[in-house]
C-alpha cells in the first residue's frame, strides 16, 4: 500500500442541499463542511465532474438545459468509425466528463440527498468531482486510458473510476510512479459516501502529496492488492448501510465499523448474524477478542456456531437467539 503518496481527508457529516436551494445562496457553514467547500473553490484549478449516465437519468438533456458541455469517456466501435456522438449506444451508460464552476446547479445536485428533489445524486452514487489544471482534452484522454486496465494475465478489465471511492482505492494500492501518472495535473478527487446515520453523508477528499512527480505514463494493473483495496471500499460501504439500518444505538455504531468490515471480508453469513457477533464481541473481555477473530478468520465453522459458543460462554443465563 502506498498511502504516503496521497493525502486523504474525510469531512464531518452533513445532510446536503435541500430542494429549492442554490449553492450560490449558501455559505460554507450553511450546508457543506468547510474543507469540502474550500476544496471546490480554492486555487486556480478547473472543477470537473465525472458522472455516470447509468445513474443520472437524462444526463445529456440536463447538461444541455444547464448550458454545460459533457463529453463521453466510453466510446463504442460505432463512434470510433466516425458516427455522431449522439448516436452512440453507450451514451446512456458511459461516464461523462463535464467542466463546471462551483456555483453550477449540477454541483448542488451532486451534494443533494433530499427525496423531494428530483435531481438528487448522493443516494445514487452518481460519480466524482476533480480539481485539475489540465485542459478538458487532457483529462478526457487520461480517463479513457483508465477505463480499461490489464490484470496479471494481461486481460483488459473495465475499471469504474467514476464509482465513488474506487479511484482513491487504486491510488492507495499501486506503486508511487503509477500514482503520479494517475494524479498528474489533478489536485483533488472528491466523492461522497453514506454514514451509519440515516440522512447523513461524508465527503472524501484525496490529494497527491506535495512533490509527487510524474515521469510519464505508467499503467495501473488490477492485481490481488488492488482487488483487496476495491473490496475494502465495497465492504466499508456495506458496513455503513447495515449499521445504519440496524437497531444498534447510533452512538455505538461508529465503533463497530472496522469489525464489521472485517466480518464482511471473512464471512458469508447474514447481516443479522454479523450484528449479533458484534454485540457479543462488545461483551467479551478485550483479551479474548483476538481469539474470536481468529476463529472467524479460519473459516472452517459457521459464524452462527461461533456466536453460540460466545453466548454460552459469556451470557449462559440468557436464551440464545440466532
Amino acid at each position: 500500500m502506498t498511502n504516503h503518496d496521497v493525502i486523504y481527508h474525510v469531512t464531518s457529516a452533513f445532510s446536503g442541499f435541500s430542494a429549492g436551494t442554490q449553492s450560490a445562496e449558501l455559505d460554507a457553514e450553511g450546508v457543506l463542511p468547510v474543507p469540502l467547500f474550500d476544496a471546490l473553490k480554492d486555487g486556480p484549478d478547473k472543477l470537473y465532474a465525472i458522472l455516470d449516465a447509468g445513474r443520472v437519468p437524462f444526463l445529456a438533456e440536463r447538461l444541455e438545459l444547464g448550458g454545460l458541455k459533457g463529453r463521453m469517456i466510453y466510446r463504442s466501435n460505432r463512434v470510433m468509425r466516425s458516427l455522431e456522438e449522439g448516436d452512440d449506444p453507450l451514451a446512456e451508460v458511459s461516464p461523462w466528463l463535464i467542466e463546471l464552476s462551483a456555483d453550477d446547479k449540477i454541483v448542488r445536485d451532486f451534494f443533494c440527498a433530499d427525496p423531494d428533489e428530483n435531481w438528487q445524486m448522493m443516494p445514487a452514487r452518481a460519480g466524482i468531482l476533480l480539481r485539475s489544471s489540465l485542459t478538458p482534452d487532457k483529462v478526457l484522454r487520461r480517463f479513457m486510458r483508465l477505463s480499461q486496465l490489464p490484470d496479471e494475465a494481461g486481460a483488459d478489465l473495465f475499471f469504474r473510476f467514476q464509482e465513488p471511492g474506487m479511484l482513491g482505492a487504486l491510488c492507495r494500492a499501486v506503486p508511487t510512479d503509477v500514482v503520479a501518472s494517475i494524479l498528474d495535473g489533478i489536485s483533488a478527487v472528491i466523492w461522497t459516501e453514506d454514514t451509519v446515520i440515516e440522512g447523513q453523508w461524508q465527503a472524501h477528499i484525496l490529494r497527491p502529496t506535495v512533490g509527487l512527480q510524474s515521469s510519464g505514463w505508467h499503467a495501473p494493473k488490477i492485481d490481488g492488492v488492488v482487488r483487496h483495496a476495491f473490496a475494502e471500499v465495497i465492504n466499508r460501504r456495506r458496513a455503513h448501510l447495515i449499521l445504519r439500518d440496524s437497531d444498534i444505538a447510533p452512538s455505538e455504531r461508529t465503533s463497530m465499523i472496522d469489525d464489521l468490515v472485517h466480518l464482511l471480508g471473512a464471512s458469508q453469513s447474514s447481516s443479522d448474524a454479523m450484528l449479533h457477533h458484534l454485540r457479543l464481541v462488545a461483551i467479551a473481555p478485550p483479551a479474548d477478542r483476538p481469539y474470536w477473530r481468529h476463529m472467524v478468520d479460519k473459516g472452517d465453522i459457521s459464524l452462527a456456531f461461533i456466536n453460540r459458543r460466545m453466548h454460552d460462554h459469556y451470557i449462559p443465563a440468557e436464551t440464545f437467539s440466532k
